[in-house]
Order: C-alpha cells, then sequence, then structure tokens
C-alpha cells in the first residue's frame, strides 16, 4: 500500500462528550486499500470532549491528528473551524463528519473512492439515517432518479438538507480554495454541495453508511427551534445575497431564483412556527416574487398571508 494519504476525514467537534467517541470509533474502524487520515478540529471545548480526543490519539498516532484551538472559531465566524480543518488536510478527497454523527458502514470511504476516483466528478455522497435524540431512524435520502448521478441543478434543487453531511466526500482543492462569498454564507454545507457538483454533478451511492443525530444540544436542527426574529431574517437575506453572486456565473438564473423563493419560503414555515407573523408576510411574498408554486404549501401560505 501506498505511503501517500488519500482520503482526509474532518471531524469537527464543540462541547460533544456524549458522542464524539461513537463518532471516532465508528471512523477508525474503516476498512480500505488506501491510506486514510483523521483530522480532529476541537473548537475550544470546555467539556472532556478534548480529552477523549486525546485518548484516541495516543491509540492512533499514526491515523489521528486533532487540532485544538484555544479560542472558539465559530464565534468570530461559523465557517472558519471548517476551513481550518480543511487546510490542514493531506488527501486528494476530503471526508466531513461533525461530532455528534457517526458512520455505519465500515467500508463508506472504500465504496465512495472506488467510485470517485474512476470518474470526472469532485463530489460523492450516500444515503444515511437521521436519528432522533429517543434513538428511532428514519431513512435519510430519498432517492430521485434511477441513475447514480444528479446535476448541480438537482443538487440544488434537493437543497442543503437533502444529504447527510456524515455522508460527503469531495475533492479537497474545492475546499481548500473556497471563493470570498463563502465567508458570507448562511450555511456551509449546502454551499459546498453546490461547489461540487459544479463541474459535472454529483456520484450517489444508495447504500446507508452514516447516522446524523437531530435535535441534540448545540445541534443546527436544536438551535433552529430558539432563532430570534432578527436571525431568522438575516439568515434569510443572506442566502438571497449569496445566490444572486451565484446566479449566472455559477448557477443558472432560474435555479438561483428556485433557491432564493425555497430557503425563503422555509424561512417563512419557520417565522410561523415561532409566531414572527409580520416577518412572515415578508418573506412569503418576497419567495413568491423570485418563484412561483415551489410546493402546493408555498402557493397556499402565498394566498392566505392575509388570514395571519
Amino acid at each position: 500500500m501506498s505511503t501517500e494519504v488519500k482520503v482526509s476525514v474532518c471531524i469537527f467537534t464543540f462541547n460533544q462528550e456524549k458522542y464524539i467517541r461513537e463518532c471516532l470509533e465508528s471512523i477508525v474502524e474503516q476498512k480500505t486499500n488506501f491510506n486514510f487520515e483523521v483530522i480532529v478540529h476541537d473548537d475550544a471545548s470546555t467539556d472532556k470532549t478534548a480529552e477523549i480526543i486525546r485518548e484516541f490519539q495516543k491509540t492512533y498516532p499514526d491515523l489521528i491528528f486533532p487540532i485544538f484551538q484555544e479560542k472558539n472559531l465559530y464565534s468570530i465566524n461559523m465557517h472558519k473551524p471548517f476551513i481550518s480543518g480543511w487546510k490542514a488536510a493531506k488527501g486528494k478527497y476530503i471526508a466531513i463528519c461533525e461530532g455528534d454523527d457517526y458512520w455505519i458502514d465500515e467500508y463508506k470511504l472504500q465504496k465512495q473512492y472506488d467510485l470517485i476516483n474512476q470518474s470526472d466528478h469532485d463530489f460523492c455522497f450516500t444515503n444515511a439515517y437521521k436519528e432522533s435524540t429517543s434513538g428511532k431512524r428514519k431513512v435519510y435520502f430519498k432517492k430521485r432518479n434511477q441513475t447514480n448521478t444528479y446535476s448541480l441543478s438537482e443538487i440544488i434543487r434537493i437543497g442543503g438538507g437533502g444529504m447527510a453531511t456524515a455522508s460527503i466526500l469531495i475533492k479537497s482543492d474545492i475546499l481548500k480554495n473556497l471563493p470570498e462569498w463563502f465567508y458570507q454564507a448562511p450555511v456551509g454545507d449546502y454551499f459546498i454541495q453546490i461547489l461540487g457538483s459544479c463541474k459535472n454533478g454529483a456520484l450517489y451511492i444508495d447504500d446507508i453508511t452514516s447516522v446524523y443525530r437531530t435535535g441534540v444540544e448545540g445541534s443546527w436542527s436544536g438551535v433552529r427551534k430558539n432563532m430570534t426574529e432578527s436571525e431568522i431574517k438575516n439568515e434569510a437575506y443572506a442566502y438571497l445575497t449569496v445566490f444572486n453572486q451565484l446566479r449566472n456565473n455559477t448557477i443558472s438564473h432560474e435555479d438561483a431564483n428556485f433557491a432564493i423563493a425555497r430557503e425563503l419560503y422555509i424561512a417563512t414555515q419557520l417565522c410561523l412556527k415561532l409566531k414572527y407573523t409580520k416577518l412572515a408576510k415578508e418573506l412569503i411574498e418576497l419567495s413568491w416574487s423570485y418563484y412561483k408554486f415551489i410546493t402546493f404549501r408555498h402557493a397556499v401560505y402565498n394566498f392566505t398571508q392575509f388570514l395571519w
């Protein structure tokens, strides 16, 4: 086996002592015919997360390479912890995993590497489970065509929440040469999917290889339940700004309009759930102006907003 690192697994964690052990165990158990490394970026955790990482580093000194931040980078810019980890990667490809997620297929990396390395694609993902705090699982991705490839337009229309981040394998050059607008993006995973699919679309493996935990403390899904009105508005308009920058340069005019409309519609749903009625009206009107009839409910919201 060549000593060259082919894949860098980048794990990102902060105060996840309850989950990081299972995450790391699932990754060190990977079976491959190539060398891979595991970069664990701890964003200045205040619990026992770093202690557990050091334990694994001691057991697997040639595999696990931690980065321990003294100051929390996420508080400066939400993308900085990820960019810090990606810059340290040596592999041709990068696999991503949050510290509270984990893998359940010991051949995940091998399957993805074999597929992407024999193709002209930069991006590959698999199916996954969503797992609630009670342990209940449901399949994450609903297959939308009969092929194993998805076009850039399809990836945009599936949406950032359409695939599990823990299932992603992407060419490292993309993550090491991110455009400036990425720092202003309201989320990272959706735009990583878009950037990775720009060349020839995305490869898909219809195997369940990972688990995405929902509702855990500090998780994206958990944080959204308590967003303020101004936070929702800022996020919604950040989507609008970034997609307008991508329009006609990276993605088509129609795809940009669709993506903006959908994100504004999703923000509308969150506003209604949290009883931010005035902002909900503003966002659904703006959403409808960009793209009509995303879903039946999208139309219902637009035509009944005067009742809110």
